[in-house]
């Protein structure tokens, strides 16, 4: 994970994600999925309980729920430019904090219900696909459409901290026992610390 976390940060180095950019990073989510399924046979398989309309219906859902996303992707833009400029804080703390928060809202319950159902893996895989699919498909989706200037040194603090908090899960991850409640709330400890240390540098940058 550490990999694909590390390579659109060096390829905004030239301060702009061009369309080249986005094709390495859509190659390297390509080339993620072919790993996950050479290693397939690792990974414990839950038994099928579900029959062919319950599997049908709940695609439906999914389908229903990505176009839900979409519609709402567009409200949540403006209604995070108007407030940054209501604010006069600048957009990235913006996305950095209040739009970030809400779209980890459906992973952690996500996540939750997958704990409190025994599927710990679940919530594992959900969270390590979720960052690798955000750093890779979904930025090298958005620069082959539209390349995006991304000057990285205004989010130098971010970027430290996002290496740092995903290298620390993944030790915490890989550990025999998974994840516990006191790695939990180191976790969030570390994110507070964060949001505490970033703000302070927007403050001083004004």
């Amino acid at each position: 994970m550490m990999g694909f976390i590390l390579l659109p940060l060096l390829l905004m180095l030239d301060k702009k994600v061009s369309r080249l950019d986005g094709l390495i990073l859509i190659v390297a989510f390509v080339a993620y999925i072919w790993q996950l399924t050479r290693q397939e046979r690792k990974f414990k398989k839950l038994e099928d309980h579900v029959n062919k309309k319950e599997a049908a219906f709940y695609m439906l859902l999914t389908l229903i729920g990505i176009i839900i996303l979409l519609v709402s992707a567009n409200f949540v833009v403006k209604f995070a430019t108007l407030l940054s400029i209501d604010l006069m804080l600048p957009p990235i703390f913006i996305g950095l904090f209040v739009v970030s928060l809400g779209t980890s809202l459906p992973e952690l319950i996500f996540e939750t219900k997958s704990v409190i159902s025994k599927h710990e893996e679940l919530a594992i895989g959900d969270l390590i696909g979720s960052v690798v699919t955000n750093s890779t498909l979904v930025l090298g989706l958005t620069a082959l459409i539209f390349p995006v200037s991304a000057d990285i040194f205004l989010f130098f603090t971010s970027s430290i901290f996002m290496v740092l908090i995903a290298f620390i899960f993944m030790t915490f991850a890989e550990s025999d026992k998974g994840i516990s409640w006191k790695e939990g709330v180191s976790l969030i400890l570390l994110y507070i610390f964060f949001v505490v240390i970033e703000s302070y540098i927007r403050m001083l940058i004004g």
